[in-house]
């Protein structure tokens, strides 16, 4: 009697330590599952992150492009009235030879 018992009881231990090593490796397979999640977020925020730095970046570009493009446009802006002043016209045609004949005295 005391060794079926005894029998029983080894029994009921291996058959607790199953149960165990089952809930065990369900909670490792959970956490490797969560892992593989984690790490897969992480490299969706990890490329947002990215693709939001190369935006400003390209922003960054297009507004200095602008800038650049903006002062062009005042030079030429300034160029253009300098011409078109009075006076402007004068000074830039050639004088006409004082007497009609080059080379000649007046």
């Amino acid at each position: 009697r005391a060794a079926a018992a005894a029998a029983q009881g080894a029994s009921e231990r291996e058959a607790e330590e199953a149960r165990q090593r089952h809930a065990c490796e369900q909670l490792r397979a959970e956490l490797d599952a969560l892992r593989r999640a984690a790490e897969l977020e992480e490299g969706k925020a990890r490329a947002k992150a990215d693709e939001e730095r190369r935006a400003r970046e390209r922003e960054a570009a297009a507004l200095q492009e602008c800038a650049a493009l903006r002062q062009r446009l005042l030079a030429l802006e300034a160029s253009a009235s300098a011409a078109s002043a009075p006076g402007a016209a004068v000074a830039a045609a050639p004088s006409p030879p004082s007497s009609g004949v080059s080379g000649e005295a007046p």
